[in-house]
């Protein structure tokens, strides 16, 4: 093999290398593994810390904008909230990330028993329906 075909070879083996490795970050940052199942997100509360409240709102953001990933982040900093728990698992749902997810809405639930909020409870529970029918149709597929 002459050095010209040598540096063709190279170049079109890293062209396929940079290609692999676009597409593999392409499919972890959200981009490529995104199947929305909530639409909905819970309101940022009233009862934040000023910093938390920051956090809140850009994970609302970035949940509407369907950057589930980055909101998940967000909500994840604040895991002292019942509403932040239950948007993180929310934004999971929608990374199909089902098990994370279901962890964090049950999280949810205990964080909302104790404040004794019914109809945030009854909101989960269908959420997790959801979630559930949603990996039983995968099993059946």
């Amino acid at each position: 093999m002459d050095l010209g075909n040598s540096i063709i070879a190279i170049v079109t083996l890293g062209g396929f290398a940079a290609s692999g490795l676009g597409i593999l970050i392409w499919a972890y940052s959200g981009s490529g593994s995104v199947v929305v199942l909530f639409r909905e997100v819970m309101p940022v509360p009233e009862d934040l810390g000023a910093t938390e409240q920051t956090l809140f709102q850009q994970g609302v953001a970035a949940y509407i904008t369907g950057q589930y990933r980055r909101s998940a982040e967000r909500f994840s900093q604040i895991r002292t909230h019942p509403a932040a728990l239950h948007n993180l698992g929310l934004a999971l749902a929608n990374l199909r990330q089902d098990d994370r997810a279901t962890r964090e809405l049950l999280n949810a639930a205990a964080a909302y028993q104790e404040i004794d909020d019914r109809p945030a409870i009854d909101l989960v529970k269908q959420q997790l329906t959801k979630i559930r029918q949603r990996k039983l149709d995968r099993e059946v597929a």
